[in-house]
């Protein structure tokens, strides 16, 4: 289904990845570990079209990715999901809290 093939990514004139390749099949889990700036970020990044991709293959159901903006990446039906920590901390979410904590307090008041 995914196959990445001696991928290499840099961000400007820093290579970050060098020659990265894998195979996921339909049904498979797969997790990448590693300590901060081993390339998982980067590699996710890569497959979604966010990063400057210079070498080697990515297909998803053998459509080439490398030559698809994110947003066509996405309706193949590959997504990229922010850290557990980010959830929740967007500017909506802080101001619609911040939104029913002065309307809490605006009741308050008037009683």
């Amino acid at each position: 289904m995914l196959e990445l093939r001696d991928v290499e990514t840099a961000y400007g004139r820093s290579q970050v990845l060098f020659g990265v390749s894998l195979q996921i099949g339909k049904g498979e889990v797969v997790s990448l570990l590693g300590r901060n700036g081993m390339g998982k970020t980067t590699t996710v990044n890569s497959i979604m079209g966010l990063a400057d991709v210079r070498a080697g293959s990515i297909a998803f159901d053998d459509v080439d990715l490398r030559v698809l903006p994110p947003h066509r990446i996405a309706r193949l039906g590959l997504g990229l999901v922010p850290e557990g920590r980010q959830a929740g901390r967007t500017g909506v979410v802080q101001r619609q809290r911040k939104s029913l904590r002065r309307q809490l307090l605006l009741r308050l008041l008037r009683k």
